[in-house]
């Protein structure tokens, strides 16, 4: 009985220390996206948010995320600017401090004035950008969103050529 306690012990043991750590699982992540291989690159991620969720690499993964689906929504699949948005949000919620917290914030009301077309909801993402970061260097482009939310590209080159006026 003894000796089994022993193998299952190794065993365990060797199978926990197979498993790679935050900084390996994110450097195999950004090779990934390197080389266009993005499904390998979003499971690489969400390995590494999943398995060490309190890691440094953890809001980068997620917003990197983010960003893959991103860029997957603006080929009209609304259900991947969805998940852009709910990854975007976890950033922000989950890792507010983090440096990419007031981009995803930003990137949230972004995706909601432009790619979705909820104005209601981007004026609020975006308000509560400017109130939670106002010091922030995106801080302005998120006033002119806000300025420009709703119009063409012909309404806002007339209004600003009025306002050099």
């Amino acid at each position: 009985m003894k000796k089994y306690s022993y193998c299952l012990i190794i065993i365990v043991l060797f199978f926990y220390g197979c498993g790679k750590n935050n900084s390996e699982l994110w450097n195999e992540a950004v090779e990934f996206q390197k080389n266009n291989k993005t499904d390998e690159a979003l499971k690489s991620y969400q390995e590494l948010v999943d398995e060490f969720p309190d890691s440094y690499e953890a809001p980068k993964a997620t917003f990197e995320i983010a960003k893959i689906y991103h860029s997957k929504g603006m080929k009209s699949d609304k259900s991947a600017l969805k998940k852009a948005m709910e990854y975007y949000k976890t950033v922000y919620e989950r890792y507010p401090s983090s440096s990419e917290a007031p981009k995803a914030l930003f990137m949230t009301g972004f995706i909601q004035s432009n790619d979705l077309v909820n104005y209601e909801a981007a004026r609020e993402t975006y308000q509560l950008f400017i109130q939670k970061y106002p010091t922030h260097e995106m801080r302005e482009s998120a006033q002119k969103e806000l300025d420009n939310m709703g119009l063409s590209p012909e309404e806002i080159l007339r209004k600003n050529i009025e306002a050099k006026k």
